[in-house]
């Protein structure tokens, strides 16, 4: 009898067990099978959603193919994809705080993208269009230059500019006389484009006028579609990727090509900001829309549409240009910010923020990377600080500071004589004129003898490092940049 005993109390604990381990079983399948997929899910509407994401992802994926040139990451998209039960299981550790890996909002990327080419469509420009701004003194110009699908860069770097209190974790800027322009081709042979172009459009979300996304050659005449974005689509999208890539190129063709920074000191002087040369560029030539550059300011950010059919009398003065620049012909590896040739006679700059796996193996080009130009009522005033760190050590932001107009270093200023205006200059009567030009001219005859030939030395054109060479071979041999 006690032995029978024992084995039906054995038997019931078996059961109970059992029933209990079935039942926990059971409320786990449950709340696996109900825990909304969107835990576990960011949207990058965040600093700090935003660096989670970056630091749960690799930063430098290999593509599948050895092409910098055109490099594939459809098998990296495949592989990062998530399906039912990798977003269920993210979503379950979400729910007990287990945050690994984190899943991105595809969803909250194609509201952003409508809303924005919504906004832009609102302002009835599109195809070739400038805007220009008036900034007040002391405003600061954030500039971040060809980012090339560099996510984790880009997130490092608005931290930075977290740090120097310009920007809030929401990534609104914190003053309106704090402004952010993107050079342009910001998306493109990187296995992030889209989460990219996700940061950007919520900071254009953010600050309406203030944050200014220029159009590149990437963005340029439906280019990019062959530079990775166009299978990320395809990868996150499936049926819906068509229509992504006709809303992103409809978005991309309403993006100014340049943005006119009006000089308060000098009247019609500016500081042009876009991403190719005025030199290099048959649109932007000033000719064509100086009546819009010479009138009154109207809003925040004024927008004007260009007809290159209209030519201009008045003259446009372009004091400085900062540029993306043509990698095949005038490539040279930097921290980031760079003085280049003189464009049109302007002082000339370009600023390079995107070290991602291309750029790093084909440029050698390693540094987070952005510049802040602030504005000050003189010339010799207004400096722009480069501030950037080893991508890879990520040892600390070094600022380098220069005046602006004349590129020295902003320790060893020098005065800029500002620009008379045309009221004063017309002050002066034409009997005065002759007469000063006589007597200057008298001076010159009496010491032209003295004068002796003098030899002049040019200075040596920098080459690009020869570790450079064969990816900038290899954009030339394709035209591309």
């Amino acid at each position: 009898m006690k032995k029978k005993a024992s084995i039906r109390t054995q038997q019931a604990k078996l059961l109970l067990g059992g029933a209990i381990g079935g039942g926990v079983i059971l409320v786990f399948m449950l709340v696996f099978l109900c825990v909304p997929q969107r835990w576990g899910v960011v949207s990058l509407s965040t600093l700090q959603e935003a660096q989670a994401y970056a630091l749960s992802m690799p930063e430098l994926p290999k593509p599948s193919n050895t092409n910098l040139v055109r490099p594939d990451y459809a098998s990296f998209y495949r592989a990062h994809r998530p399906g039912f039960f990798s977003k269920k299981w993210r979503a379950l550790k979400a729910l007990f705080g287990l945050h690994g890996s984190f899943v991105w909002s595809p969803s909250y990327f194609k509201s952003l993208l409508t809303s924005q080419l919504d906004r832009l469509k609102g302002y009835k420009v599109e195809n070739d269009c400038v805007y220009k701004i008036m900034p007040k003194e002391g405003a600061k110009i954030i500039i971040l230059g060809e980012l090339s699908g560099a996510y984790h860069s880009l997130v490092r770097d608005l931290l930075k500019i977290k740090e120097l209190n310009l920007i809030d974790d929401n990534m609104r800027l914190k003053d309106a006389s704090v402004y952010l322009v993107i050079l342009g081709s910001a998306i493109s042979r990187s296995a992030y484009g889209m989460e990219t172009l996700g940061i950007l459009l919520h900071l254009m979300e953010m600050n309406y006028d203030n944050v200014i996304y220029l159009r590149g050659n990437h963005e340029d005449n439906r280019y990019w579609e062959a530079f990775g974005l166009k299978e990320e689509y395809e990868a996150y999208f499936d049926a819906d990727a068509k229509d992504m890539v006709n809303y992103t190129n409809d978005l991309f063709m309403h993006l100014p090509l340049g943005l006119y920074v009006s000089i308060a000191s000098a009247k019609d002087h500016f500081v042009r900001i876009s991403h190719l040369a005025g030199s290099e560029s048959s649109k932007l030539k000033e000719e064509t829309y100086a009546h819009f550059l010479e009138a009154e300011q109207q809003g925040a950010v004024d927008r004007h549409q260009i007809d290159k059919e209209v030519v201009h009398t008045d003259v446009i003065h372009v004091d400085a240009s900062v540029h993306s620049e043509v990698k095949r012909q005038t490539f040279q590896v930097s921290h980031g910010l760079r003085q280049m040739p003189s464009d049109g006679g302007a002082i000339a700059w370009t600023l390079m923020s995107g070290p991602t796996y291309v750029n790093q193996k084909g440029l050698k080009f390693s540094d987070d990377s952005f510049a802040v130009l602030k504005v000050a009522a003189k010339r010799a005033d207004w400096v722009v600080t480069d501030y950037w760190q080893d991508a890879n050590k990520k040892d600390g932001f070094t600022m380098d500071a220069y005046q602006f107009f004349t590129g020295r270093k902003a320790s060893e200023k020098i005065d800029i004589p500002e620009v008379a205006a045309p009221e004063a200059a017309a002050e002066k009567t034409a009997p005065e004129k002759i007469e000063s030009e006589t007597a200057t001219a008298e001076k010159v005859s009496e010491k032209a003898p003295e004068k002796k030939e003098e030899s002049v030395k040019e200075e040596p054109k920098p080459q690009a490092p020869e570790k450079a060479a064969p990816f900038v071979e290899m954009l030339a041999g394709n035209k591309l940049s």
